[in-house]
């Protein structure tokens, strides 16, 4: 967790124990620690200089305590005293200025990076300028893991007592804006938060402050800081949740419940109707998407699947995006997918078309980039009379002389209306296809009737 100096007034240190020399620069490695929580922070002699002169003139600090400044030494006895006597000054000053914590010694020793009072005076400050207060509730708010995990802190924290200025801020400024968000994305790089010993995995959270909170998007962030999510279900509607290393679905719909293999009513996102997990390590699509009874579109690209999910209970699911996976069939596909509008299953591993037959509400699919070779493979998709939009770029049987128009004989008096590989079917094609078909219906010994290359043809 962060670190938080308001409950750890007796239990912090500051101490220099070295220096390093960076372009001909002397800067002197500070180590910070409250509590369990510590951090580094690099100065030059200049900016302590610099923080003195404002301690000095706005919070009366005395002229004295720092080691006077001299004209360049490198002197290795006269570096060492200076870095003792600059930690001494640290010590010295924090100790003195611990109840009012002025700004620029915070932001001097990076608290308002580490510190949940200090972060959040931070964000209250960013929040009400010009430019921020202005965000219209309906826009996206970017906050960083750290920031989130600190108001979720502060709510735990008893209001700073008077004497304690330095901590003192309007929490309720905070809550307020945070209150009206439809919108938030919560986001972090690195497994570590800057120089400091807090993990990530540390920083949890909750999000009971958002009370309007329609779309979250998590970013790079481990399901197990979600440590709260019975107000979620009841009010989201659109979630992503990518390069996130999430392996298991229920890791994220069930992150508050301890036994993850029970699915309850009671645990069910009612309002989600848009569901992105892609970029993720998911191998097997778990029973948990039970819990998203009015989902529409779900995304499961860029992760490890290997087998077509055998998903039940989402009635109402239009869109279901596959890509970048390993499917290689798709046994398991049956009618519970029968209201699906759109599937992408693109960079796969796919060969036979087999089992598309019961998707007889399909509008548009890509199946680019698989293995598919033959093109009498098609005939499992003949039949359905919803389908206008086919992609098959990329895979063997694309590479068939007039593959194109093979393709479209297929659908026979629908030739017309099928996009195939996002480009229209053109007249030429059309012509082309009206001509196979009546050699084939010679050949067959029929007598087709004049309409039907009309048809074609027109």
């Amino acid at each position: 967790m962060a670190s938080c100096l308001l409950t750890h007034q007796k239990d912090w240190s500051i101490d220099i124990p070295r220096v390093e020399e960076k372009d001909g620069v002397t800067y002197y490695v500070i180590n910070v620690r409250v509590g369990p929580v510590s951090w580094q922070v690099q100065h030059r002699y200049r900016e302590f200089s610099a923080l003195h002169a404002t301690l000095v003139n706005d919070h009366g600090i005395s002229k004295d305590i720092l080691p006077p400044k001299k004209m360049i030494n490198k002197n290795p006895n006269f570096i060492e005293k200076r870095r003792t006597d600059l930690e001494n000054y640290l010590s010295s000053i924090l100790s003195l200025l611990l109840l009012t914590l002025p700004k620029p010694l915070s932001y001097f020793l990076d608290f308002d990076k580490y510190d949940v009072i200090v972060i959040l005076q931070k964000f209250m400050s960013n929040i009400s300028n010009d430019s921020c207060y202005k965000l219209k509730p309906t826009d996206d708010y970017h906050f960083q893991l750290i920031q989130v995990h600190a108001i979720s802190e502060r709510l735990k924290l008893p209001c700073p007592p008077v004497n304690m200025v330095g901590f003192q801020h309007d929490f309720s400024v905070i809550l307020d804006f945070c209150s009206n968000l439809h919108k938030v994305t919560i986001s972090e790089v690195n497994s570590s938060v800057g120089s400091s010993n807090i993990n990530k995995s540390m920083l949890y959270f909750e999000l009971s402050s958002f009370k309007s909170l329609r779309k979250l998007v998590l970013n790079k962030i481990d399901p197990v800081n979600l440590i709260k999510a019975e107000d979620l279900r009841q009010k989201l509607e659109y979630i992503t949740v990518i390069w996130c290393e999430l392996k298991q679905i229920c890791d994220i719909l069930l992150c508050d419940t301890l036994h993850r293999s029970t699915i309850t009513e009671a645990n069910s996102w009612n309002k989600l109707v848009e569901a992105d997990f892609s970029h993720n390590k998911i191998e097997i699509v778990d029973d948990s998407l039970k819990l998203l009874p009015n989902i529409e579109s779900l995304s499961l690209s860029s992760n490890l699947i290997y087998q077509m999910p055998k998903i039940e209970g989402l009635d109402n699911l239009q869109r279901l995006y596959l890509s970048k996976n390993s499917i290689s069939s798709f046994e398991g596909l049956n009618l519970k997918f029968s209201k699906l509008v759109f599937l992408d299953l693109s960079q796969n591993c796919i060969i036979s078309l087999k089992g598309l037959e019961c998707l007889c509400e399909l509008q548009g699919i890509n199946l680019g980039s698989n293995k598919i070779e033959h093109i009498n493979e098609l005939d499992h998709m003949t039949n359905l009379q919803k389908l206008e939009y086919i992609v098959l770029t990329g895979n063997p049987l694309s590479t068939v002389i007039d593959y194109r128009v093979k393709i479209l004989e297929k659908f026979g008096e629908r030739a017309s209306k099928i996009c195939l590989d996002n480009e229209q079917t053109t007249q030429q094609e059309l012509d082309t296809v009206a001509v196979l078909h009546a050699i084939r219906f010679v050949k067959e010994g029929k007598s087709p009737k004049t309409s039907t290359f009309v048809s074609y043809a027109h």
